[in-house]
């Protein structure tokens, strides 16, 4: 059998990121309860100014196959990460396909995000606040949308005029009212109940919600930069992830606390 082989323009065309959501949502629960491989992680330096990462094997219940996903990260670049996903024959090894990984993983990184987003909160909350104005925003945005009904969306970036530009693009694309927030504690906390936003600083605020985003912070031209992380509720208590339907705490009284920011 030859080796299907699709680009980056290839792999945009045939995915349809709402219709994964099942299948993702199955494959956290099984994360979460250990029926699948623990997933491997092998990053280097290279010589110049990025990084390479192996990621393997992935795995899921019911598919006959893994995947070893190979990236390079050069953040002066847009975008900054670039690799191939391989995809192997379980029970041979035979490869099977080879693919443009880059949209696949920042689609696959918004699903993941908004299904976190979605287990976490309040089965009636549709308002949404995303920090950081990139493209992961858009995606997170765009999968939450698909999955509850979102009537009004609030966004922070550290570029006023980006954070405009995203809001004019996802209220047209939405159909929803989409509003660009002076600073995050605005984005999160505006139309919060008042006990919620008098706490002591918005990764606690939510906390005591029941949802705390953990970030890491950059400071190259004043832009947060990381990859947010959804966890439990109170002080102490274990990091958990979308597997689980229940944490600590009551659910979160905004639907997202988007902190995957795009670093470029």
């Amino acid at each position: 059998m030859p080796t299907l082989v699709l680009t980056r323009a290839e792999v945009a065309r045939v995915l349809d990121p709402p219709s994964l959501l099942p299948a993702l949502r199955r494959a956290f629960i099984a994360h979460s309860s250990g029926a699948t491989a623990k997933p491997l992680r092998v990053r280097s330096a290279l010589p110049g100014p990025g990084t390479a990462t192996v990621l393997f094997p992935g795995v899921a219940a019911g598919v006959p196959a893994y995947t070893v996903k190979v990236h390079a990260k050069f953040p002066a670049e847009a975008p900054a990460i670039r690799g191939v996903l391989c995809l192997h024959a379980a029970d041979t090894g035979a490869l099977l396909a080879v693919m443009d990984s880059t949209h696949l993983t920042a689609v696959r990184t918004g699903l993941a995000g908004a299904l976190a987003a979605d287990v976490l909160a309040r089965p009636d909350a549709d308002t949404v606040a995303v920090i950081g104005a990139g493209v992961q925003g858009r995606h997170q945005l765009g999968a939450l949308a698909a999955m509850r009904a979102v009537r009004s969306v609030r966004v922070f970036d550290v570029d006023a005029g980006r954070a405009a530009a995203f809001a004019r693009t996802m209220a047209d694309e939405l159909g929803v009212a989409v509003e660009a927030a002076g600073d995050a504690a605005t984005a999160l906390h505006d139309g919060a109940p008042a006990g919620a936003a008098r706490r002591a600083r918005p990764a606690a605020r939510r906390a005591h919600a029941g949802v705390v985003a953990r970030r890491r912070r950059g400071a190259e031209s004043g832009r947060v930069r990381g990859a947010g992380r959804v966890g439990a509720a109170r002080r102490g208590a274990p990091v958990t992830d979308v597997g689980h339907r229940r944490i600590g705490g009551a659910p979160a009284d905004v639907a997202a606390l988007q902190l995957a920011i795009d670093p470029a």
